[in-house]
């Protein structure tokens, strides 16, 4: 009887197993990469820059590639020019495509005078390193009345009216 239940209990455990599958592997998604300076070189960027943003006389000063924006920069010297305004022509490493973006610090107050930021002027992408400091008037905000507005150095105009607070501006640095 022991030999039937050793025998019995040896087929119960066979039948519980089966073959070992190899399961088919899933494909994993195919996964594009983003464009950098090696996939689209700066020499590819400016054949396009100078076709599409250049014309007689007008130069590039070598480019800068902005990874955020995936897209290569060139400092334009355009023959067109608009007061206020630095020109680049701005070249698309996803579309391969070109355009001129003025990057405009708005109007330039004349010598003494002040000027008021635009709309133009606070929705600057990029405004320039150049220091040609301006005086800024912000518009604080207190607790209580009366508020004053308070008198701050920017290193540019452009620097200037990003500042959501800036109401105008005059040329040269705050006096103390």
């Amino acid at each position: 009887m022991l030999k039937y239940f050793v025998a019995s209990a040896a087929v119960v455990v066979l039948a519980g197993c089966t073959p070992a599958v190899t399961p088919t592997p899933t494909p994993s998604p195919t996964v594009t990469p983003e464009p950098s300076p090696a996939d689209f070189t700066e020499a590819q960027a400016r054949e396009i820059a100078e076709a599409t943003c250049i014309k007689g006389g007008e130069t590039l000063a070598p480019g800068s590639f902005n990874e955020n924006s995936k897209t290569w920069w060139f400092d334009a010297n355009l023959n067109a020019t608009r007061e206020g305004c630095n020109p680049a022509c701005v070249v698309s490493a996803e579309t391969k495509t070109a355009e001129i973006n003025w990057r405009c610090t708005g109007a330039k107050p004349p010598a003494g005078g002040s000027a008021t930021c635009t709309p133009e002027s606070r929705n600057a992408e990029v405004c320039t390193q150049q220091y040609d400091p301006v005086c800024g008037t912000v518009q604080i905000q207190c607790i209580r009345a009366p508020c004053y507005p308070i008198q701050q150095t920017f290193s540019n105009a452009c620097e200037a009216c990003r500042n959501s607070l800036v109401s105008s501006y005059v040329r040269g640095a705050c006096e103390n």
